[in-house]
C-alpha cells in the first residue's frame, strides 16, 4: 500500500477484563474492546452529511481503514494517512473516498459517514480486534538486537492486520508474526549473529523463508523474501549481525518482511498445524517489543 507513514500508535487494545471498565471510562478516539466495536465520540466522514470529525475520532477510523485495506487487499480502502484530517470539500478527501469504498461491500448506497455505534463502525472493528490474548515475550535483552531492515516500515506493524495476534481466516487462526511493509527488494539483515538452521525454502505464495538460531538462543524466521537470497546464504552458514540475508518479496500487491520470533526452548518445526490459535511452535514470541526497541536506533 502507498501513503504517508502513520504517526504514533493510535489503537489501544485491551483485555476482556479491562474492556468492562472501559465502557464507563474509555476516552473518545481510543480503540476499545466493547461489544466487538471500535469507539468514537462523534461521527466521522462527509462534512456534507454533518459529520463532526473530531481529530482523535478521524485518526481511529483512518487506522481501522488501513487495517481493513491490508486484510482485504483493497487499496481503495486505504485513506493514505493517519493524520486526523478530513479535507473540504469531501469529494477531495481520501478518507471519505475510503469510507465509501469500504461501505460498498455491504451497502447499496454508501454515504461516506461513520456513525457512533453504527454498522460501518462495527464492520471496521472486525479488522482491528484480537480474538485471543497474545503470547508474552520472553525476557531476552532487546538491546542486543538490531532491526531486520535498513529503513523504517511504511506502516505501523503494531496495529491492524500487520500486528502479531491479528485475526486470520475469519478468526480461525491468529497472525504469528509482524508484517513490515517496505519497498520490494529492500535488504533483509540478520538481527544478531547466528547460524542458518533451515532455508531458503518456499513459505507462501511464491515467497521464501530463512530460519536462524541466533547467539542468544532465539530462533527468528525471516519470511516472505525473494527466492533469490544473498550470495553465500544457505543452510548451515554462520552469519553476522547486520549481514544481508535476502531481499523483501511481494505477495498480491504488497511487499513486506513477515518476521516471527521464538525463544528457542521448543523443538520441531516452527509451523505446527495442530497447535491453535497461532499454529506455531509453543515457544512463539510476540516480536513487537523487540522490533520497537530496535527501530528506535534507526536513523529517522
Amino acid at each position: 500500500m502507498k501513503g504517508a507513514t502513520p504517526g504514533p500508535l493510535l489503537l489501544t487494545l485491551v483485555s476482556k477484563r479491562q474492556c468492562c471498565a472501559s465502557k464507563a471510562s474509555g476516552q473518545p478516539g481510543e480503540m476499545r474492546l466493547t461489544d466487538s466495536v471500535i469507539r468514537i465520540s462523534a461521527s466521522v466522514g462527509d462534512w456534507a452529511k454533518k459529520a463532526v470529525n473530531r481529530r482523535a475520532d478521524v485518526r481511529t477510523v483512518q487506522s481501522a481503514l488501513q487495517a481493513a485495506a491490508e486484510s482485504k487487499r483493497r487499496h481503495d480502502f486505504d485513506p493514505g494517512a493517519v493524520d486526523g484530517l478530513i479535507a473540504k470539500p469531501p469529494r477531495d478527501s481520501a478518507t471519505v473516498k475510503a469510507i465509501r469504498a469500504f461501505q460498498g461491500e455491504y451497502m447499496r448506497e454508501p454515504d461516506g459517514l461513520v456513525d457512533v455505534g453504527g454498522r460501518t463502525l462495527k464492520r471496521l472493528g472486525e479488522f482491528v480486534l484480537p480474538a485471543y490474548p497474545t503470547v508474552r515475550s520472553a525476557p531476552i535483552p532487546a538491546s542486543t538486537m538490531i532491526f531486520p531492515l535498513p529503513r523504517r516500515p511504511q506502516y505501523d506493524y503494531g496495529i491492524g492486520a500487520r500486528r502479531f495476534g491479528a485475526r486470520r481466516s475469519g478468526g480461525k487462526r491468529l497472525h504469528a508474526g509482524c508484517d513490515l511493509i517496505v519497498p520490494l527488494g529492500t535488504n533483509v539483515v540478520a538481527v544478531m549473529d547466528g547460524k542458518i538452521t533451515l532455508g531458503p525454502y518456499h513459505f507462501y505464495r511464491g515467497t521464501y523463508a530463512l530460519e536462524i538460531r541466533h547467539s542468544n538462543g532465539m530462533v527468528v524466521r525471516y519470511s516472505e523474501v525473494k527466492p533469490q537470497v544473498a550470495p553465500g546464504i544457505a543452510r548451515g552458514v554462520e552469519v553476522k549481525q547486520g549481514q544481508v540475508l535476502g531481499y523483501v518479496g511481494k505477495m498480491f500487491n504488497t511487499s513486506m518482511l513477515h518476521i516471527e520470533m521464538y525463544s528457542g526452548s521448543g523443538t520441531g518445526q516452527l509451523t505446527q498445524r495442530g497447535n491453535p490459535p497461532y499454529f506455531r511452535r509453543a515457544d512463539l514470541l510476540d516480536p513487537t517489543p523487540y522490533l520497537r526497541a530496535a527501530v528506535r536506533r534507526l536513523p529517522k
